[in-house]
């Protein structure tokens, strides 16, 4: 699925589904990155931002008693850091797992981007207003008004 056409572009929900089967398979983020024609680092970014956790139900108590906190997973210390290719699945692993989703992932980029594209609502008054304390500002730094825009 290696696709050199869309290098140093956004990862698509294939992209990410790709990402998602290889993790599930215990592959390495520089074997997905060749896999899918992007690099490691974009990989492993992508997979650290997208986690998805889902808590335990055991609970860890010291000997008098009193609630400890969950203790981490040594597996999730090093790379891939997820629990897609673990053997104990759900109920039998007592710790809190952290799994990478694809339409999830999916999902929370399609937002970030609308929500990046939206801006800011200025009515025209307010957008004077801002304008105008943006160029005095600029004015009392000490440039001229013909360079300010």
């Amino acid at each position: 699925m290696a696709n050199t056409a869309t290098k140093n572009k956004h990862l698509t929900i294939d992209d990410r589904l790709e990402i998602q089967k290889c993790l599930d398979c215990g592959m390495t983020f520089k074997a997905i990155g060749k896999r899918i024609g992007k690099d490691q680092t974009t990989i492993s970014k992508e997979v650290r931002k997208h986690l998805e956790y889902t808590p335990t139900r055991t609970v860890y108590r010291d000997k008098d008693g009193n609630t400890i906190p969950i203790p981490v997973c040594p597996r999730l210390l090093k790379t891939p850091f997820v629990c897609n290719p673990c053997d104990k699945k759900r109920y039998a692993c007592p710790y809190q797992k952290q799994k990478y989703v694809a339409k999830t992932a999916q999902r929370e980029y399609e937002s970030l981007l609308v929500e990046a594209r939206e801006g800011i609502p200025l009515r025209s008054c307010s957008h004077r207003r801002c304008a105008g304390e943006t160029s005095g500002f600029f004015v009392r730094q000490g440039n001229f008004c013909a360079n300010i825009r």
